[in-house]
């Protein structure tokens, strides 16, 4: 660890790893149980726990690396603010980043309806979008406020990964951030799936919602109450981790204008080395003592 970082900044790392840490891994023994308690099942919503937190994680990591070297792979509104915020990306460029998320949101909740009816669906639910495609609601059982902090959370764990692990000049993940970055999805679902259903992503929320509307009579059975924590609280999470990140944890990038470039400098002396060797110019010998030259400082 770089003997330059200092000790606050150290204890900072520290404390916001273990209140996530502690947060994470107690609130997933909590929400698997608690699933089943709220739907009334007998353990068959701790495989739609999993499985559904998995989904969401992987393809994060997997479209992450599929689109990276071409526009950074946010696919998320808050996450596109949040890097705004840092002045990652410009403010024209952010805006329709953040449009085009939530046009192609809607795209992909209409091909879920679309390739998924199922007749037998169809009859349990009335003709409604099968599984009223994933929409996210707020249980009735938890307060407005737990449902906002819920979604603060997650996405500020998303967004801080997202920070200190693809934006950060001094992270050690390199190419494999988009693993840490899925991960950190992955585990927000664990936590929220039973309470919010876990939205983070202000587009993803919207694409079924929208469709959930334009069928009128398909409206959940607690309706939309608490919906504009899903368009609030992710951005305020975000905006958080980026704040937290960049006047604690960001590394400035190391002066190297004082550091001998030692390319160039083994290029300069090869190049003497060689020339030194015959300084006849004029004869085959010479010539050929500075083809050689040449040969060298292009290569190295």
């Amino acid at each position: 660890m770089p003997s330059e970082i200092p000790l606050s900044k150290k204890l900072a790392a520290e404390f916001v790893a273990m209140t996530l840490f502690v947060w994470i891994g107690c609130g997933t023994a909590v929400s698997s149980q608690s699933i089943d308690v709220i739907k009334d099942s007998q353990g068959t919503y701790a495989a739609f726990l999993l499985t559904t937190s998995l989904a969401f994680g992987t393809a994060i990591a997997v479209l992450a690396y599929s689109i990276a070297p071409v526009s950074g792979g946010h696919i998320n509104p808050a996450v596109t603010t949040s890097l705004l915020l840092l002045g990652e990306i410009p403010i024209l460029d952010a805006a329709a980043y953040i449009a085009t998320q939530f046009v192609a949101a809607i795209l992909g909740a209409a091909l879920v309806w679309g390739t998924m009816k199922h007749s037998i669906v169809e009859d349990v639910q009335g003709g409604n979008p099968p599984f009223l495609v994933g929409v996210n609601t707020v249980d009735s059982g938890i307060s407005i406020g737990a449902a906002f902090l819920l979604e603060f959370l997650g996405t500020f764990l998303l967004v801080w990964t997202v920070c200190m692990t693809a934006v950060s000049k001094s992270s050690i993940a390199a190419n494999i951030a988009p693993i840490a970055i899925g991960w950190s999805v992955f585990l927000a679902h664990l936590c929220l799936i039973p309470f919010t259903g876990c939205g983070i992503n202000p587009a993803r929320v919207l694409g079924p919602m929208i469709l959930i509307f334009s069928q009128g009579d398909a409206l959940p059975a607690d309706g939309f109450t608490g919906w504009w924590i899903y368009y609030t609280a992710p951005f305020v999470g975000g905006a958080f981790a980026a704040i937290i990140y960049k006047f604690i944890f960001e590394v400035p990038e190391e002066d190297d204008s004082d550091q001998p470039d030692v390319e160039q400098a083994i290029k300069s002396k090869r190049g003497d080395t060689v020339k030194g060797l015959g300084s006849d110019s004029g004869s085959d010998e010479g010539r050929k003592r500075d083809a050689w030259s040449r040969v060298v400082n292009d290569r190295y």
